[in-house]
């Protein structure tokens, strides 16, 4: 049995099929996603934050962007393919991590640990 929802916000939607936000991760699976989201990840001075993301895109568009400051990118990646990488952020300070999603069918896991 598959439980799907629809879900309105930040001028989108989502069919969803499973969806996790923690502290520290956020992991979604779904039919098809029109949406723009947001997360803050901060780093403490010495510290070094390493996010990790695994990619699920079988139609559709996926964009992803990690920012300090709104000018600073760390990572900028437009129409994401299936994949699996990791993104260090070694400076302290706010960052902020983008997801924008077009007609996406798939999903996403990204977490992020300091260390």
């Amino acid at each position: 049995m598959v439980l799907m929802i629809a879900l309105c916000g930040c001028g989108g939607y989502s069919v969803m099929t499973s969806e996790i936000n923690e502290s520290n991760a956020m992991k979604k699976v779904y039919l098809s996603s029109n949406e723009n989201e947001s997360r803050s990840i901060s780093v403490a001075e010495g510290k070094t934050c390493v996010v990790s993301f695994d990619i699920v895109s079988d139609s559709g568009t996926i964009d992803l962007a990690l920012e300090k400051g709104g000018d600073n990118s760390y990572y900028n990646g437009t129409d994401v393919p299936t994949s699996q990488f990791d993104v260090s952020l070694d400076e302290p300070g706010e960052y902020t991590l983008k997801i924008h999603t077009d007609n996406h069918s798939g999903g996403f896991d990204i977490s992020w640990v300091w260390s």
